[in-house]
Parts: structure tokens; C-alpha cells; sequence
């Protein structure tokens, strides 16, 4: 099984699908996490970017904030 783990889902992207042509489930985990989630990791953004040299779009799709 493939699953697609995210903080938060954006359905404006296009869905991801595996080369036989099957959609990848997308587990979201904003709902999973406690309330104050952010308490945990304060600054996520820079936590991201220390995986931002491995393979695939870990971190790279970030959105820089100022």
C-alpha cells in the first residue's frame, strides 16, 4: 500500500496516481494531531528544508513565509 501523508490537503493539486494508473490515498494528518499540534514542532518550515536534499518533494513544496 502507498499512502501520500500530508499536514494538510490542498484539492486544487492534481490527484497522485501510481504508474499503473492507480490514485494514491492521501492520509491527512491535520485532523489526526492534537489542537495545539504546533506546540510540538514550533517552527515545521525549518525542520522541512533539513529534507529537502533527499529524493522526492520532502519539504520542497514548502511555501516560503516572508
Amino acid at each position: 500500500m502507498i499512502l501520500h501523508v500530508v499536514l494538510y490537503h490542498n484539492p486544487q493539486l492534481p490527484p497522485l496516481v501510481r504508474e499503473d494508473g492507480q490514485m494514491i490515498s492521501i492520509v491527512k494528518m491535520a485532523t489526526q494531531l492534537p489542537k495545539k499540534w504546533e506546540q510540538l514542532v514550533p517552527d515545521g518550515a525549518a525542520l522541512l528544508k533539513e529534507y529537502d536534499h533527499l529524493p522526492g518533494h520532502c519539504g520542497s513544496l514548502l511555501l516560503e513565509i516572508g
